[in-house]
């Protein structure tokens, strides 16, 4: 009898220190592509490129989308100057995405960003202090041509329209 609970308990403590070591493997993983993509963001933001797409394969899964990150420019509001860009992340074995409005300062320090929904909400150009959708996008007929402002403040909220009955609102997060 005595063997036996000495058995249980070492079975016990060797699959405990197994399962903390998978997870610990598992987050370095999940950890990885992101770690990645942010340097690949800093290194568009150096290059400044406007307009240029660099697509990334993070999934390394045929049936995911690439990663995207495109350099809109740089937008003065009220005096001071931003870089802004666009990012669609793709990761894990789920082929999640997320996509996001990011902008910078002039020395590429992170000052915040608009997460929105899907990459068809990301904006196509930056012209003249705006943010422009020119894609005409199949589900969101009020889409096309719509423009944001960012002459005179970064907006605490956004709206993107999509029907004649409505759209999405996405705030500004300016913590990473």
């Amino acid at each position: 009898m005595r063997n036996l609970i000495i058995a249980i308990l070492f079975l016990s403590l060797n699959s405990c220190q197994k399962h903390d070591g998978s997870k610990k493997e598992s987050v370095k993983k999940s950890e990885k592509p992101l770690d990645k993509f942010e340097k690949t963001e800093l290194q568009v933001l150096e290059e400044s490129n406007i307009g240029k797409v660099f697509v990334y394969d993070f999934t390394h899964n045929t049936d995911c989308n690439k990663s995207k990150i495109k350099y809109l420019g740089i937008v003065n509001v009220s005096n001071i100057e931003y870089k802004i860009m666009t990012s669609f992340l793709v990761t894990g074995e789920s082929c999640r995405g997320s996509s996001s409005i990011k902008i910078y300062d002039l020395e590429n320090n992170y000052f915040g960003e608009y997460p929105v929904g899907l990459p068809e909400d990301l904006p196509d150009e930056l012209k003249e202090d705006k943010l422009l959708f020119s894609q005409k996008d199949t589900q969101c007929s009020r889409r096309k041509n719509y423009t944001i402002s960012l002459e005179k403040e970064l907006p605490k909220e956004i709206f993107i329209p999509c029907t004649e009955s409505g759209g999405d609102l996405y705030s500004l997060v300016t913590e990473k």
